[in-house]
């Protein structure tokens, strides 16, 4: 379904391989390689001509992050809001990247 106009495609583009880093599981990092496809926006008045699928619950539009782990840095955030070498130190503990991950 086109984020733009709601309307629905299934004429595909192309597909592509899209890189999410998830919560960490015993102190090592994860990382789900996903394969999505692209869509031709049927609504000739759109502005979006292609758009990408999503996966619920995993993935949201431009984020690298998986849903579980934005939760989690949120939470920590939150808990954490006034003291952020806290917060830095908390998500090192749990191994959480909180900036682009290194290579």
């Amino acid at each position: 379904m086109c984020p733009v106009c709601s309307a629905s495609s299934s004429r595909v583009h192309s597909r592509y391989q899209r890189t999410l880093t998830d919560a960490p599981v015993a102190g090592r990092l994860v990382r789900i390689l996903l394969r999505v496809r692209r869509f031709f926006c049927g609504n000739p008045e759109c502005r979006s001509k292609t758009f990408a699928e999503q996966v619920d619950g995993l993935t949201r539009r431009w984020t690298r992050t998986s849903e579980g782990l934005r939760r989690m840095l949120t939470e920590i955030g939150l808990a954490f809001s006034r003291r952020s070498s806290t917060a830095a130190r908390s998500c090192d503990a749990v191994s959480i990247w909180s900036a682009r991950s290194p290579t």
